[in-house]
């Protein structure tokens, strides 16, 4: 802008002043002539950014008072290095170390960028402590316990270790080995950005365990028999110690006992307690001890006999138990002497095979067999010769009769001729021929024998 002689610059760059004169009535226009010049921008400057006193690394963003330009152009905030970020003049940190801040003013078309302006401040570790979670119930006896997961203020992990005392850990496990003073130490190491807290001691005192006996280790046998005791521990781990109280059982040699019969029996198990662990309730198992069944496999087939055949031996059915059976004549005409079947008649024998049982085994269910014992054949044996004989001398004879093979009674008769007899005695009533018949008709167990005969003449 130009006012007379006086030239004023209203913004930056290239200025080009003209001079003209426009003549008159004498004079013709004269050439234009001109010049001109640079207009450049002004320099400004930027005041010191207020002194940022040091901080710890949680501290919590802050703003920073932003300084003035003087051109009063707006002023821009950077980190130019260190552990933090800006936004606006709002300073967050991320880390410790040195942190340097920036400011900056870029110009514009009437002022060049202001010279940068710094400052920094030390960004130091934070402090940080340990509190244990109120909720955690101290142990009172030895076992296995969970440890609390829990961090610093700082938001880092807790470490636990046993300073002293029966007790050490094992992953996230306090393992208490027994009754006595324990001192726990919490500690957390810091970091990068945090200060190692200061340990948390803490103590506690641990009485004697309880414990418990397991009933069901023993497995309460069916049947009489010798058996060995389990070897049992309670739940400490201490070997627990076996009474037989009652019932049909006694002590073999431990770890050896017997029971005796079939019966009710009461065993007591008993942990009397060490430095570390009470002593346990006693248990006591009770179990009723009953006889196996056992059954007879089937006889063996037993021929049918004819009567008159030798003693014989029939094999007994062998048993499940393995125990001996014993065989009688159920029913029909046979009965066991010596161990052989001796056949005393025709008829159906039945068999009977039977096992009492023992101590072990109920007597097992009764076995049958039957066979027929058929009459047996007989004959008789031939008739003495019989001499002729006269009449006028002979009126009687004495006639034996030939015996049976059975040794049955045999009956003469007279089968043609003149004459009678009774008994064993002939009567001859006159001359002729005279025929005799032998008879045995047999019984219960024979069958009747084939008639024989003799024949002689009466003169």
């Amino acid at each position: 802008m130009i006012s007379g002689n006086t030239i004023t610059p209203i913004g930056v760059g290239t200025v080009v002043l003209a001079a003209n004169q426009a003549g008159d009535s004498n004079w013709n226009p004269a050439r234009e002539v001109t010049t001109s010049f640079v207009v450049r921008s002004k320099g400004q400057l930027i005041a010191p950014i207020p002194a940022i006193s040091d901080k710890f690394y949680t501290t919590a963003p802050f703003a920073v008072a932003v300084p003035a330009s003087s051109s009063k152009l707006p002023v821009s905030l950077t980190v130019q290095s260190g552990p933090a970020t800006i936004s606006g003049n709002k300073v967050t940190l991320t880390g410790t170390g040195e942190v340097v801040i920036a400011a900056n003013q870029s110009g514009n078309e009437t002022y060049v960028a202001a010279p940068e302006v710094t400052t920094s401040f030390t960004v130091y570790p934070a402090n940080q402590t340990i509190a244990l979670p109120k909720t955690w119930k101290l142990p009172t006896q030895a076992g296995s316990y969970t440890l609390p997961t829990i961090s610093s203020s700082g938001g880092l992990p807790v470490s636990f270790s046993v300073q002293s005392g029966p007790a050490y850990i094992t992953g996230d496990q306090l393992i208490i080995t027994g009754p006595g003073l324990i001192q726990i130490s919490a500690d957390q190491g810091g970091d990068a950005n945090h200060n190692a807290a200061n340990g948390v001691a803490f103590s506690f005192r641990t009485g004697k365990s309880s414990q418990t006996i397991l009933s069901d280790v023993i497995h309460p046998p069916t049947v009489p028999g010798t058996y060995v005791m389990p070897e049992i521990f309670s739940s400490g781990g201490l070997p627990v110690e076996i009474y037989l109280l009652s019932g049909p059982v006694i002590d073999a040699g431990y770890p050896n006992y017997t029971i005796t019969r079939p019966g009710k029996v009461t065993i007591l198990l008993r942990q009397t307690g060490d430095d570390n662990f009470k002593p346990a309730p006693d248990r006591t198992v009770t179990f009723v001890v009953k006889q196996y069944d056992q059954s007879l496999y089937p006889f063996r087939s037993v021929f049918d006999q004819t009567y008159g055949v030798a003693p014989f031996v029939v094999a007994a059915p062998l048993s499940s138990s393995g125990l001996p059976v014993t065989l009688s004549v159920k029913s029909g005409p046979a009965a066991f002497v010596k161990g052989k079947l001796v056949v005393t008649g025709a008829g159906t024998v039945t068999l009977a095979a039977n096992q009492p049982g023992n101590v072990s085994y109920n007597a097992a269910p009764e076995a049958t067999t039957s066979f027929t014992v058929f009459k047996a054949d007989q004959s008789i044996n031939p008739f003495p010769r019989i001499s002729d004989v006269s009449f006028a001398k002979t009126k009687v004879l004495t006639i034996n009769a030939p015996p049976a093979t059975s040794k049955l009674p045999v009956a003469l008769s007279v089968v043609t001729g003149p004459a009678t007899i009774r008994g064993n005695k002939l009567t001859i009533t006159g001359k002729g021929n005279i025929c005799i018949a032998a008879d045995q008709p047999g019984n219960a167990n024979y069958n009747s024998a084939l008639t024989v005969s003799q024949t002689f003449t009466v003169n």
